[in-house]
């Protein structure tokens, strides 16, 4: 263990030397500990003290609800904020840009160190943090990468919501348009095939459905300005835009594991520390193992090494301590080089369990992406044999009593095909952040 390690440990001995001065006799300090009493446990509730209630239906009163006419509600989305839109690049590139957590912990670099100059001695520069900053930027890169790609996810989520929103307006308006048919024959004094007030409950269904996917748009749009760093009194929102289609590609999956067991930044972060850890640095380790699976405790490792109580202000009490170095530091040193070798062998583990995750984690990524090409392509199927059913019954002429039916149908299967290009997309998305490539450099 080098000397600043060493003072560091023993910093202490600054405060024994004090205690001598001032005229204490005992050789050796004693230790008292003392254990504050157990806190009761709290007492249970006695159910038998319940106070009476009177029992009641479940189902509400229907005066106390609200009331929605399906036949006049509106559809349009032109009470919507504006769309601005948005791309999959850009959504990738801010958000590992701002992502705040890795921003916060790069920043505990920037915490200044400060050695002390001893009369008559030279002053080198801290020995200590070293490793510490260099691990910090390679876990903050971890993160920038986990928040690219969970960005472009909710990218296409937004996007499926958008895409299936505009499938059902277009659904809602051939209703109104049949709704219309039949009560114009119902006016001729013809008897129509279907019922308004049938009509009038698919609308319902379908306004349901409606509010149901905006919904999840508005809360996906507050979710991407936060993770973006847009301004929360911004009005307009994101409308997902570009090219939606998929690569029909076989997925090489041992490059892809490859490509991750290189790439990863938190794995990059712990092979780091496990070459370059020393007795020096141990305890920068100790902290960054505090990290690992996650980020919890890496945070305020960052204060600055060799202040630890020797200074000017402390006169001949710490050159006193300083004197006593000698005669420990070299069982010390044994301690500080057995934790290496402990730590050294938590880090190979942990790195080999990394590894095995990661390999598991591309491969479950690459199979779910193989399946879901699979989905679209059934997907896609079913909805242009209904589209060319539906452009046969146009052709034939056959009226809107079986024409409308037929585009509901189609609609429906439009709108699973939207739902599984974007959940294509997605998985797309975590396969990229599983082997780290939303964030450049190793």
């Amino acid at each position: 263990m080098s000397r600043t390690g060493v003072r560091r440990v023993l910093s202490g001995l600054g405060v024994a030397a004090a205690l001598a001065a001032g005229g204490c006799r005992t050789p050796h300090p004693t230790v008292r500990v003392f254990s504050p009493p157990p806190a009761p446990p709290p007492a249970p509730t006695d159910l038998g003290q319940l106070p009476p209630v009177p029992l009641t239906l479940i189902e509400p009163d229907y005066h106390t609800l609200p009331l929605l006419d399906p036949a006049t509600a509106d559809v349009t989305g032109e009470t919507r904020p504006r769309p601005v839109g948005l791309t999959t690049e850009f959504v990738a590139k801010r958000a590992a840009e701002h992502a705040p957590a890795a921003t916060a912990l790069e920043r505990e670099n920037e915490v200044p160190t400060a050695t002390v100059e001893w009369p008559g001695g030279s002053c080198a520069p801290p020995s200590g943090g070293n490793l510490a900053r260099e691990l910090r930027p390679l876990v903050a890169a971890d993160m920038r990468n986990k928040a690219a790609g969970e960005a472009v996810a909710a990218f296409y989520q937004l996007a499926d919501a958008e895409g299936r929103a505009e499938v059902v307006r277009k659904t809602i308006e051939s209703l109104d348009k049949l709704r219309a048919a039949v009560k114009e024959a119902k006016a001729k004094g013809v008897k129509p095939p279907i019922d308004e007030d049938e009509l009038d409950r698919q609308r319902a269904a379908w306004i349901s459905l409606l509010g149901q996917v905006e919904l999840a748009a508005k809360l996906l749009d507050g979710q991407l300005k936060r993770t973006l760093g847009a301004s929360g009194k911004m009005t307009e929102r994101f409308q997902p835009a570009g090219e939606f289609g998929i690569s029909t590609e076989t997925i090489d999956v041992a490059a892809a594991v490859a490509v991750a067991l290189e790439r990863r930044q938190d794995l990059v972060a712990m092979r780091t520390a496990y070459l370059k850890l020393s007795s020096d640095n141990v305890g920068e380790v100790r902290e960054f193992l505090r990290t690992v699976p996650g980020t919890g405790g890496a945070l305020g490792t960052g204060s600055p090494p060799g202040t630890t109580g020797y200074g000017p202000q402390v006169g001949p009490f710490a050159r006193a301590a300083v004197r006593q170095i000698a005669e420990v530091e070299a069982a010390v040193s044994g301690v500080a080089a057995a934790e290496v070798e402990v730590r050294r062998r938590q880090l190979f583990g942990l790195i080999e369990q990394k590894e095995r995750a990661v390999a598991d984690e591309v491969r479950a990524e690459a199979a779910v992406l193989a399946e879901q090409a699979r989905q679209v392509g059934l997907a896609r199927w079913r909805a242009e044999k209904l589209m060319a059913k539906l452009a046969d019954l146009r052709k034939q002429d056959a009226g809107a009593a079986a024409v409308v039916p037929a585009e509901l149908e189609a609609n429906r299967a439009r709108a699973d095909v939207i739902q599984a290009v974007m959940a294509w997309h997605q998985a797309k998305a975590k396969l990229t952040a599983a082997q780290g490539l939303y964030t450049g450099g190793k």
